[in-house]
């Protein structure tokens, strides 16, 4: 059994419409080596950090098992019950730098949430809440991509 099905006719003809189309919208040469122009680079990734479409929402949040009941039982369910899928850099199986990771997950995210929970040290008079800084970050790349 083959799980190849040659091309027919009809997908041939859909095909050179398509690069008919591509061509004409400046998007690629047609060389028949079908190269991407300049317009077609800004297109694509145009396309591919766009959120319009996106179901995809990103929660930056501390890591701390201190506010995992938060998560789990009011922020995942929250946005999984409003119809969107949920991003938590932490608990997605990578093997790329951090930071690629999240600037590339919040560009694919329609909205980000943030948990601004602060961590907190001393007692008394000497309490100090600690705020995390990469949340803060997350939010401002975030604000930032959504003004662009």
């Amino acid at each position: 059994m083959s799980f190849y099905q040659p091309p027919s006719q009809s997908n041939l003809k859909e095909v050179e419409e398509l690069i008919a189309f591509a061509s004409g919208q400046g998007l690629i040469l047609d060389d028949r080596g079908l190269t991407l122009t300049f317009n077609g680079h800004s297109h694509l990734e145009q396309i591919k950090t766009s959120p319009q479409t996106s179901l995809q929402a990103f929660v930056a949040m501390w890591f701390s098992g201190e506010v995992a009941s938060a998560y789990d039982h009011g922020i995942e369910p929250a946005i999984r019950q409003a119809g969107y899928k949920v991003m938590r850099i932490d608990r997605k199986e990578h093997n790329n730098k951090i930071d690629d990771e999240i600037i590339a997950e919040i560009r694919r995210s329609r909205f980000l949430v943030a948990d601004f929970t602060c961590g907190v040290t001393g007692e008394g008079d000497g309490f100090i809440t600690i705020p995390r800084g990469g949340v803060i970050g997350n939010a401002r790349l975030a604000k930032r991509e959504a003004t662009c």
